[in-house]
């Protein structure tokens, strides 16, 4: 059982590392590829993902649902990966910040990435 902010976050990056192993095999001709037409591409996959983070970080956080999980516009395979990469740091600084407000970490860590 998850008892602590700390053992949430050993907890999350755990599950960002499995999340990375299936992300790594979607190379750049694989983004636009769906399984069957009118379901979502393996590219609107990973920017749910990041979604997915933000969305499930704020509830835990916050206790208030978000509306980020719709993948978005596309984007190419490295924007693509540098949005869940941006997402899941952004969401590391909430939780590191608990008690102060995700959205003043989220603006500290979008300023400052590079």
């Amino acid at each position: 059982m998850i008892s602590s902010v700390a053992e949430f976050a050993r907890y999350w990056d755990g599950v960002r590392r499995r999340t990375w192993a299936a992300v790594d095999r979607v190379e750049p001709g694989l983004l636009d590829w769906a399984p069957r037409p009118g379901e979502m591409t393996c590219g609107e996959i990973v920017r749910h993902l990041a979604g997915a983070e933000r969305f499930f970080v704020t509830k835990v956080v916050e206790d208030r649902f978000t509306e980020d999980l719709s993948p978005g516009a596309a984007l190419d395979h490295a924007a693509t990966r540098a949005r869940l990469e941006g997402v899941h740091r952004e969401e590391m600084a909430c939780l590191a910040m608990v008690g102060t407000g995700c959205s003043r970490a989220r603006a500290a860590i979008s300023t400052a990435a590079p």
